[in-house]
């Protein structure tokens, strides 16, 4: 992993150029990611997507951001920004390997269960039975809600994973390091 990491992510220097001309120090940079985090994760975790909402005695439906992404792409940013510091510390870097080997378990299993879902409903007969809608019909309805549901479990066991495996250890980093230090 650390082999890998700094040269794919050579990105993160002791200084590094703005957009407009001025450079801010990596301590600058992480300090503001670090902000960033804790104002997003001060939010509530919306999954996102059309919700209703009552403005002026009247429904009207507004798109919400998913905060819970949002959220997971301040961490996956605070950790990228330290990447050089996590090369350096031992226990990090085996924290962080157990972190991306939970992540890839938790990926590959939710999309085996899709996967099967889909194949199952890909595999059902298109044929209009006389009560006017086919097989495959019926279990595309019986299983979108499911569906729903494992989505959303799997976006709640995403952010559980990012919030208590990955960002306590960034969070040591930081503090080990002495980097946000006055």
């Amino acid at each position: 992993m650390a082999e890998n990491t700094s040269a794919t992510f050579s990105l993160v220097e002791d200084e590094m150029s703005g957009f407009d001309g001025n450079k801010e120090t990596r301590k600058e940079i992480i300090s503001q990611h670090y902000k960033k985090l804790i104002e997003e994760g001060s939010k509530e975790m919306n999954p996102g997507g059309v919700q209703k909402r009552l403005i002026d005695n009247q429904v009207v439906e507004i798109m919400v951001p998913n905060q819970q992404e949002i959220y997971i792409n301040h961490i996956e940013m605070l950790r990228l920004a330290l990447l050089k510091d996590i090369e350096l510390d031992a226990e990090t870097v085996s924290a962080l390997q157990k972190f991306d080997n939970k992540l890839i378990y938790l990926r590959r299993q939710f999309r085996n269960i899709r996967e099967t879902i889909y194949n199952k409903i890909d595999s059902l007969s298109m044929t209009i039975n006389p009560e006017g809608y086919s097989e495959r019909d019926v279990y595309e309805n019986k299983y979108r809600s499911y569906l729903n549901k494992l989505q959303k479990r799997y976006n709640n066991r995403l952010l559980e994973l990012y919030k208590e495996e990955l960002l306590p250890y960034l969070i040591l980093l930081l503090s080990k390091r002495n980097i946000l230090s006055e």
